[in-house]
């Protein structure tokens, strides 16, 4: 890491699984369109369109991009001596922080420091003092689609998600659909359909055939699920990062 401040931009075309990793800096980061998964232990969070995350150094932690997400990670180096968060969490940012934000989620890379992108990176670092954990979580989800997320992971069926979700919030079909796409950047079914294709490494390493992954993961058949393999991307070669 040769600068204060240090940019990295991620635009995922396809389901990625970046892995479980440490870094020895601290890092923000931000997402600027899509949904992504981000795990920490044993919990595990929705991030959304807006949403900043603080990792100190060395905390282990796993990120999956959903199709169409774009991150931004920015990493601090131990040089700039300005008080920063010590735990992990969400941040609430500022205008000025998400006006920086935006910006630079559209810079060219590598950013030279005399650059204009290098002077934001600068104003970013300068803002650090002033950032603080927010609890709850700044942009929390509407109940409704936090319904539908919940049957998604318990491996609920379409049908059912929406008969639970109207039985509790009075949302129809149309609604729902429209409420979470909104939230989350990525339609309902894209949405189940990857999350379905991330169980079935799980299921393989659990010894499951693969005729027996699909199934269980949900898919309703082989076509259903290579198709869904063709479009978001290999599920059991989808992994493209490793634990460091």
């Amino acid at each position: 890491m040769f600068y204060p401040v240090h940019l990295e931009t991620i635009a995922s075309p396809k389901l990625a699984v970046l892995g479980r990793r440490r870094m020895a800096t601290d890092q923000l980061l931000w997402l600027a369109a899509g949904s992504a998964l981000l795990r920490l232990g044993r919990a595990e969070f929705v991030l959304r369109s807006g949403d900043c995350f603080w990792l100190p150094a060395d905390c282990l932690h796993g990120l999956t991009l959903l199709q169409g997400c774009q991150l931004g990670r920015l990493r601090f180096s131990i040089r700039i001596d300005a008080p920063r968060p010590k735990a992990a969490g969400f941040i609430a940012p500022s205008p000025l922080l998400q006006a920086l934000l935006d910006r630079l989620i559209a810079a060219p890379q590598p950013v030279a420091p005399d650059s204009q992108a290098g002077r934001w990176l600068d104003c970013v670092g300068d803002l650090l003092p002033e950032w603080q954990l927010a609890d709850p979580r700044p942009q929390p989800l509407p109940e409704g689609v936090s319904t539908l997320l919940e049957g998604i992971c318990l491996g609920q069926s379409l049908p059912a998600i929406m008969q639970t979700c109207h039985q509790r919030h009075g949302w129809n079909a149309r609604t729902a659909m429209d409420a979470f796409q909104q939230a989350l950047g990525t339609d309902l079914l894209s949405w189940q359909e990857q999350w379905q294709l991330l169980q079935i490494p799980v299921l393989l390493r659990q010894g499951f055939s693969e005729e027996q992954a699909w199934q269980k993961a949900g898919f309703g058949s082989e076509e259903h699920y290579q198709q869904c393999g063709q479009r978001f991307g290999d599920a059991r070669t989808v992994t493209t990062g490793q634990t460091s």
